[in-house]
């Protein structure tokens, strides 16, 4: 999708009335009813050693939350970030206990220029906004542009993709960062992520997505 689409897809998405994805109420894209119905992940095992001590997702990667993740992706739907937001900061706030710092997972700047926008950035910003948490910008920088992790085929093709994926490119003042991403399938993107927080200075990592795929 060039900018000038996405814009035009994003003016437009401004224009029409807001409705749930799930059930069509006005008013929201992603209604409290849909949203209690919403298939929820399973419970996550305790993560190994490494750099991210765990991954918070208030749904699973189908129905409406799915729909929500892909028009927002792939479909320019920008408008959407606000309200996909609201159950991801619940989440956080249920889990984990300030002080911390938001930072989105960066896309490489040619995936960025392609897309017009970084779709991690919309959510970590609103989140951020909600909690009153710093947002970690530019803590983080994409230094490869990886195949998409959808074409990996297992765990260990996902986590050699992003190997080296990101490095720091400003320092952290210590403390406790909330890595966020729009889906979490293998945790590997959120991983090497939070590598990178950790060298920048972050002494604890947590990865925070709208959706996980399991």
């Amino acid at each position: 999708m060039s900018i000038a689409s996405g814009l035009l897809r994003s003016a437009l998405d401004l224009l029409l009335p807001r409705q749930c994805l799930g059930c069509g109420a006005n008013g929201t894209y992603l209604c409290e009813r849909c949203a209690d119905r919403a298939e929820r992940p399973r419970p996550e095992l305790p993560p190994e050693s490494g750099p991210l001590s765990g991954v918070l997702a208030p749904f699973a990667y189908t129905g409406v939350a799915r729909e929500a993740a892909r028009r927002l992706k792939y479909r320019g739907a920008r408008a959407l970030a606000p309200d996909m937001a609201r159950p991801m900061t619940r989440e956080l706030a249920l889990a984990a206990a300030p002080p911390f710092a938001l930072a989105p997972a960066p896309l490489h700047p040619k995936r960025l220029r392609e897309r017009g926008y970084n779709q991690a950035e919309l959510l970590a910003r609103e989140t951020a906004r909600a909690l009153n948490a710093p947002l970690l910008r530019a803590a983080i920088k994409r230094v490869r542009d990886t195949p998409p992790q959808v074409s990996m085929a297992n765990l260990a093709e996902r986590s050699a993709n992003m190997r080296g994926a990101f490095a720091p490119a400003q320092p952290v003042d210590g403390g406790t960062v909330i890595v966020v991403d729009d889906v979490a399938t293998s945790g590997a993107t959120l991983t090497a992520a939070a590598q990178a927080l950790r060298e920048a200075g972050a002494s604890r990592v947590y990865g925070l997505a709208f959706a996980r795929d399991e």
